[in-house]
């Protein structure tokens, strides 16, 4: 069977892989960007397979990755063993911690039927006057993503989104979680990814650049909106 899922850590890419990859490395650097100083303890909620977490433990952050997948926390074992980033596979909604100096979730919010109620349990993984850094897909076009379930007949969206964020409505939910919200940032619009996959250019400071005089150019070709928050 065709393999249709990317691997975020190999060094070389399938072509057909290439803007989705691009995508994530784009999303990744300014993520990272958006982090405040003095952040020394994260927990990253929805991990995947942990390429950010790698990043994060780079700059001698103290992580732990929480996913429901155990396929996914297998991806980075090494890596985690490595760094030292702490992997607990579990539902987060069943997680008790709360001395964490920022929650970190990306693209997770999406998948969860009472995103509200996911937004408010993250708050409570940061003391008080810490953080919480959100992304999710901006604006996205659910219906343009629908197939059938060949087994139930359904109807459904092919990567599992339930729910679709404009700028409003994502920053009042965030909000509603007890955040006071410091930056709202639109990342990795769709014609930065076309061009660097065209002319096979690197993300770099350069190419990232780039991205930000796109997405505000162009909002509505920006891919994600990244939210970074303070807990009241």
């Amino acid at each position: 069977m065709e393999n249709n899922r990317i691997n975020i850590w190999a060094e070389k890419q399938p072509q057909k892989f290439k803007k989705m990859h691009i995508t994530e490395m784009l999303r990744y650097k300014q993520l990272l960007q958006m982090l405040p100083k003095n952040v020394n303890k994260i927990i990253d909620v929805g991990c995947g397979e942990g390429y950010m977490d790698y990043l994060l433990a780079q700059k001698k952050i103290e992580i732990t990755a929480v996913d429901i997948s155990k396929e996914s926390l297998v991806c980075f074992k090494e890596i985690a063993e490595k760094y030292n980033i702490k992997q607990i596979c579990i539902d987060f909604f069943t997680l008790n911690q709360n001395n964490f100096d920022l929650v970190l979730s990306q693209e997770m919010i999406e998948h969860i039927e009472d995103f509200q109620a996911a937004l408010n349990k993250l708050s409570t993984f940061v003391h008080q006057g810490g953080y919480g850094l959100f992304s999710v897909p901006y604006k996205e076009n659910l219906q343009a993503k629908m197939i059938r379930c060949p087994e139930t007949g359904k109807y459904v969206h092919r990567n599992g989104h339930l729910h679709s964020f404009t700028e409003e409505k994502f920053v009042d939910s965030i909000k509603n979680a007890g955040f006071k919200i410091v930056q709202v940032k639109l990342i990795t619009n769709k014609r930065a990814i076309k061009w660097l996959a065209y002319l096979h250019l690197p993300v770099n400071k350069i190419t990232i650049y780039l991205d930000k005089i796109l997405n505000s150019l162009f909002s509505y070709k920006a891919t994600f909106i990244a939210v970074l928050a303070k807990k009241l």
